[in-house]
């Protein structure tokens, strides 16, 4: 995943994670973020992830005065929502490769209907528990919405969140007229969304899927709730999400994780992924690569670094062993691995921080113990690789 930020059209700077797909693609997605959550709700999180592991690049970012972006929250409309996906995609059209699929949660689903139209390159939009109309927001506000009226301003507490509402946000929501842009979209919809969303009723999808030309489908999420705070509700609507996108736009091939039986690892690479290997220990599964100045993609660590890994859980696994046997008061272990090479040998250093209340006796245990790993040994002593074709 790159921390990244780019800048909108005014000027705003504005905070964004791009989730790398789990190996080469240049297929990209942008999921807008619920009314207030910003990039971080789990929902986008979880599901941002789920997709780049399956070879969906997505990028997720603050809106205008949201979470790490520029921008007070005041100076936050539903217009600009739309505005700053629309700068999301000519970012990434920019500098990546233009975006094919457009994800919205709560009002950012409906952003994203609104923005879908004024983007070519968009095959495919997916909401979930999207408000049928911007207007929808201001039905939650009951007698805030008089208060705003009178005042100018008022503060209502939003997921959580106190927020400031101006006369300015109520006007913009009003004047956005989805229905007649959901008439002109003719872009593969997905709706989804729970019968039992508190927030955002059930019905709004009945009117979205009314209002929408085909292809267009509808899922249920069951139980989920609105902010789809349960990792498994967002993993299965990431599923369903990347299954149905398949069909409208480009994916990579899947290439699946080699089998290995207990006791074994089994490394896997497409000639056509260069140096991208799929790794399987027994139903754990990573990916090797090399660094790009070598001609690989960086998308998992080398065996370098992958060895280095080995001596440093080794270590830190053996002194967890050691000192809970001995009950001794260690709260945290900490061990870097590097290395060098000179005269034709390699050297490992490995710096290792305890914490605890320990004195410099069992300190100096500790370190001995740590000379003791299993993998210590083995790369201090040397062992014999047989190999054979099979």
């Amino acid at each position: 995943m790159i921390k990244l930020t780019f800048t909108n059209r005014k000027g705003h700077k504005l905070a964004a994670n791009l989730h790398q797909s789990a190996r080469p693609s240049d297929t990209y997605a942008i999921f807008a973020h619920c009314f207030t959550c910003g990039q971080n709700v789990n929902a986008a999180v979880n599901i941002a992830a789920q997709l780049a592991s399956e070879g969906i690049n997505v990028l997720r970012f603050d809106f205008t005065g949201i979470g790490a972006s520029d921008g007070a929250v005041k100076d936050a409309y539903f217009s600009s929502n739309i505005q700053d996906l629309i700068d999301a995609a000519t970012f990434l059209s920019d500098n990546y490769t233009a975006p094919s699929l457009m994800i919205g949660h709560s009002l950012g689903g409906t952003a994203a209907l609104a923005a879908t139209l004024e983007l070519p390159s968009i095959k495919a939009v997916a909401t979930i528990g999207a408000p049928a109309s911007s207007g929808h927001i201001l039905q939650t506000l009951g007698a805030d919405k008089q208060k705003i009226t009178t005042d100018g301003t008022h503060k209502i507490k939003f997921y959580g969140n106190d927020i400031t509402i101006n006369q300015q946000f109520v006007d913009d929501v009003s004047a956005e007229h989805l229905t007649d842009r959901l008439r002109k979209l003719n872009k593969a919809l997905l709706i989804m969304h729970s019968p039992i969303d508190e927030i955002v009723s059930i019905d709004n999808a009945g009117t979205l899927f009314q209002l929408a030309n085909h292809p267009k489908s509808f899922i249920s999420l069951n139980k989920a709730d609105h902010l789809l705070s349960k990792k498994a509700d967002a993993k299965y609507a990431a599923g369903i999400i990347y299954d149905w996108a398949c069909t409208y736009i480009k994916t990579t091939p899947n290439y699946k994780y080699p089998s290995a039986k207990a006791g074994e690892v089994s490394a896997s690479l497409n000639i056509d992924n260069t140096y991208l290997t799929r790794i399987n220990m027994a139903g754990h599964q990573v990916l090797a690569d090399e660094p790009k100045d070598i001609g690989g993609t960086d998308l998992g660590a080398s065996p370098m670094q992958l060895l280095e890994a080995s001596l440093a859980s080794c270590t830190t696994i053996t002194l967890s062993m050691y000192t809970t046997r001995k009950k001794w008061a260690v709260e945290h272990i900490d061990c870097v691995v590097t290395h060098s090479k000179a005269d034709g040998k390699t050297s490992f250093n490995r710096a290792i921080t305890i914490k605890g209340d320990l004195t410099p006796e069992q300190h100096e245990r500790i370190l001995a113990i740590a000379n003791k790993c299993p993998m210590h040994k083995i790369i201090s002593q040397g062992a014999d690789v047989n190999s054979f074709l099979v």
